[in-house]
């Protein structure tokens, strides 16, 4: 991934972790976690932008998260709750809209979604409803189909894609129809 983005990103990634044996849920958060976690992940997130903001001269208008399958609905939650996100890029995940207290901190955010309509564990009409859900609340989305399934393998055959989207996300541009992604939109 770290070759597709911008140069002057500043990258933290996350690592998930487990409290007990048995853990099922990866990324928790306040909506849909385990009993026994110490902490949900966008309380994480928030603490690793605060900290990241300490050691970097960051640009308020480009603070993006990165989910990819379990990722993704901490990622969407994080970029709706928090404030100081402006988007996500989320790839090959579940979006479900009972999943958050409600969708209207999505108004103005920018999200990314990269997803497989061959994907069987994680369905292509997740990737369809998030679209659909987040323009109803005010956000700009933008939905590019590949084929492959859920692997993100081989990954250097996803990087130009990675490369558009956090480009589309940081530079607030409106869908284009020479856009590669354009014909994929629902």
């Amino acid at each position: 991934m770290f070759g597709a983005l911008p140069t002057d990103f500043v990258i933290a990634q996350l690592v998930s972790t487990t409290w007990f044996e048995g853990q099922q849920l990866v990324w928790p958060t306040p909506i849909v976690h385990e009993v026994g976690a110490d902490f949900y992940t966008p309380e994480f997130v928030e603490a690793v932008i605060q900290n990241v903001q300490r050691l970097y001269d960051i640009d308020s208008e480009r603070v993006f998260v990165f989910g990819a399958s379990s990722g993704g609905p901490a990622a969407y939650y994080s970029a709706i709750e928090n404030p100081i996100i402006k988007g996500a890029f989320v790839w090959g995940s579940v979006f479900k809209p009972e999943h958050f207290p409600g969708l209207e901190a999505a108004k103005g955010k920018r999200f990314f979604l990269y997803q497989s309509p061959d994907d069987e564990i994680t369905a292509i009409d997740y990737a369809r409803d998030a679209y659909r859900h987040l323009s109803a609340a005010g956000a700009a989305v933008k939905l590019c189909e590949y084929e492959g399934g859920h692997s993100f393998l081989p990954l250097p055959k996803h990087l130009p894609t990675v490369a558009t989207g956090f480009a589309w996300l940081g530079a607030g541009q409106q869908r284009d129809a020479s856009d590669p992604c354009a014909a994929t939109q629902p």
